[in-house]
């Protein structure tokens, strides 16, 4: 199973990696073309805003032209579309026993929530709400589907009641402009990390929806974050920046103070996204750039695994890893790309590009 990494690699890093392990990368070269499927782009469009892991082999994500589409990524298949929000989608979400619903957030200030359905129907939202005064930059579904929290650019953060379709709390204060919330899958967490624009990463108690942790601000905005699939403790978070400068991603430990455990440099623009790579056996973390490529990173080291460029696809909006080795990636010009993680027989890991929609 690729996933499985030797004690030899875990122990010792390969003898042609530098420092900063950042040639220990497999970048994408005219060779990986073969292996990947291409398939018609699913919505319509390849201008794809957010993607997330919906089931098994299944992603959703959310597009410029407002829409919203759940899609094997195995070979292309479209498994149902939604209609009703005015402007672009700017995150998607699951949520549920069984992920069974799909909360989508707006430029036009509202969420919607969706019932995933037998058949690929084009219905509108289940539910819309609405509250926020600005673009709404972030939402995110508790594991049972019974609350939603949103952030938007009017420096709230809101809970909702989904079955009652009502706000239940409310908290802003200044600069506090949400650029994502993500709730933690850990066992019976009613956390929720959020990353700013005003540089930090606050994990929200949904309880009372007072901040229980907040990091020191960073030097440049944090534009994403992703809490571990585990626990409460670790939470990554990705910087914006221009030319190497800010353009890293942040692994937080947010029992110890909220203090900064490894930082993952190399890409050259805007980080826009990142998430943690389920395993059984090793600590990674994937992020993709404005700058076309997606890294992988060992989070015990801080070191770079594999790296791959992807050409014109232009910016690279959000990112997702299934627990199948499977990585998404949502880009605005050439739709959802899909990475497999491989290893070969001396331990070395590479990415692999297998579809495009």
């Amino acid at each position: 199973m690729f996933f499985k990494l030797s004690k030899m690699f875990r122990n010792k890093k390969s003898t042609s990696e530098p420092a900063n392990g950042a040639n220990n990368c497999n970048v994408w070269s005219p060779a990986h073309i073969d292996a990947c499927k291409q398939f018609v782009h699913t919505d319509g469009t390849s201008e794809v805003t957010s993607v997330t892991v919906a089931e098994p082999s299944t992603c959703l994500f959310g597009a410029k032209n407002g829409k919203l589409t759940t899609c094997r990524y195995t070979n292309g298949e479209v498994i149902q579309k939604w209609s009703g929000h005015e402007k672009e989608i700017t995150k998607v979400a699951c949520g549920g026993q069984s992920c069974e619903l799909y909360a989508s957030a707006s430029r036009d200030k509202t969420i919607g929530v969706w019932q995933r359905g037998s058949d690929n129907t084009e219905t509108g939202p289940r539910c819309r709400y609405s509250g926020h005064d600005l673009a709404v930059t972030g939402v995110t579904l508790s594991p049972s589907g019974s609350l939603m929290l949103s952030g938007s650019r009017d420096n709230s953060v809101r809970l909702w009641d989904v079955t009652a379709g009502q706000c239940v709390r409310m908290t802003a204060f200044p600069q506090n402009v949400v650029t994502h919330v993500c709730w933690s899958r850990a066992s019976g967490s009613r956390m929720v990390a959020q990353s700013s624009e005003d540089k930090t990463v606050r994990l929200w108690d949904t309880r009372s929806l007072h901040v229980a942790v907040a990091t020191p601000p960073k030097q440049y905005i944090q534009t994403f974050c992703d809490l571990s699939r585990y626990d409460d403790r670790h939470c990554l978070s990705t910087s914006n920046g221009f030319g190497g400068s800010g353009c890293e991603a942040t692994l937080w430990d947010l029992r110890a103070c909220a203090q900064p455990l490894r930082e993952f440099t190399g890409h050259c623009e805007t980080v826009a996204g990142g998430c943690f790579v389920p395993s059984s056996s090793h600590f990674m973390a994937a992020t993709c750039s404005n700058d076309s490529t997606v890294r992988l990173w060992n989070c015990d080291t801080g070191s770079a695994l594999a790296t791959v460029s992807i050409p014109a696809c232009g910016p690279l909006t959000s990112i997702t890893a299934d627990g199948d080795g499977a990585i998404c990636v949502s880009s605005l010009f050439a739709g959802i790309q899909v990475l497999s993680i491989r290893q070969n027989g001396a331990g070395t890991i590479s990415l692999q590009r297998t579809a495009a929609f």
